[in-house]
């Protein structure tokens, strides 16, 4: 009898154990070693942070415009730097101001939990004259 009840005990505990570990692995989406098939599944964002300067000089070109296609636009401080959480994808940027050329990057690709980094330089506008 004792052994009768031993062995249910650990059937039932056998039954329990399968149950939740076989629970697990049906509602997970993640697969060990395939974290880079879960990252693109997964819903996330990246940071782009960056600096503004005029085109060859390391002179900062302050509150200039930072426009994503996706309709986020942020706008450097006055030392140039900029910085926006974007969700992950690829898109174009714009960066624009007065007196410059518009400079625009095409595919550029936020990773998820990335901090990406860009140094940009403007060209003058014809006509513009630097103070």
């Amino acid at each position: 009898m004792k052994h009768i009840l031993l062995i249910l005990s650990l059937v039932a505990l056998a039954a329990i154990g399968y149950s939740q570990v076989h629970k697990t692995v049906r509602e997970s989406s993640y697969i060990l070693g395939k974290e880079t098939k879960v990252e693109k599944l997964l819903p996330g964002a990246g940071t782009l942070k960056g600096n503004v300067y005029i085109l060859h000089e390391k002179v900062a070109i302050p509150l200039a415009f930072v426009d994503v296609e996706n309709g986020k636009q942020v706008q450097a401080d006055k030392k140039g730097y900029f910085e926006l959480e974007l969700d992950t994808g690829t898109y174009n940027i714009k960066i624009s101001s007065v007196g410059y050329k518009d400079l625009i990057i095409k595919d550029f690709t936020i990773k998820w939990g990335k901090q990406h980094y860009i140094a940009v330089s403007l060209a003058a506008s014809k006509g513009f004259q630097k103070k």
